[in-house]
């Protein structure tokens, strides 16, 4: 007879934003990160594979780090994802990449060799313990990380993702140079 969980609310305070000329607090707080990626891309067919990659993450307070861990190396790999091999194809409308077999996503195979993940703390007084999200945040910048390392290795501007085989020979064939 002893309560297993409890309950709270969380009233964000009110913030001052004008949304016309996006001056002001949009949001409660930001979480910042950074990132380098390794790339190699195989100039005959196109494959770009990550080999190393390097990221921080401003997450406040890390309340639980081997969660914050799991959840960058989670997002490192849908934001991967997204970035090479994640091509939704649709035709009249209809989604026709519709399962694992026509819409790719990586696996353990395709995860980079090493991904060297450094935790930034900096306690944010009003997040529960000085905490700050880390869902989305670990995802967000992989796919320019990986898109502007693609086009260093290939020197072509790289301007859409997933960048597929198929878009890297196109680049090399004719697309522009970085310097355009």
């Amino acid at each position: 007879n002893v309560k297993l969980f409890e309950t709270g609310w969380y009233e964000t305070p009110k913030l001052k934003f004008d949304m016309d000329n996006g001056i002001g607090e949009a949001y409660v707080t930001y979480s910042y990160a950074s990132q380098v990626v390794q790339v190699e891309v195989d100039l005959a067919t196109g494959y770009s594979k990550v080999i190393k990659a390097f990221t921080a993450h401003d997450v406040g307070r890390s309340v639980n780090p081997e969660g914050v861990i799991g959840q960058i190396q989670g997002g490192f790999a849908q934001g991967m994802g997204y970035a090479i091999f994640e091509d939704m194809k649709q035709k009249d409308g209809k989604i026709i990449s519709d399962n694992f077999n026509t819409y790719i996503i990586p696996t353990v195979h395709e995860l980079p060799e090493e991904l060297v993940i450094d935790v930034v703390e900096d306690p944010f007084p009003e997040g529960p313990y000085g905490a700050k999200g880390i869902g989305e945040p670990s995802l967000m910048p992989v796919p320019a990380a990986v898109a502007n390392a693609i086009s260093m290795a290939i020197g072509r501007r790289v301007r859409r993702i997933p960048v597929t085989p198929e878009y890297v020979l196109q680049l090399l064939e004719n697309g522009s140079s970085l310097q355009e």
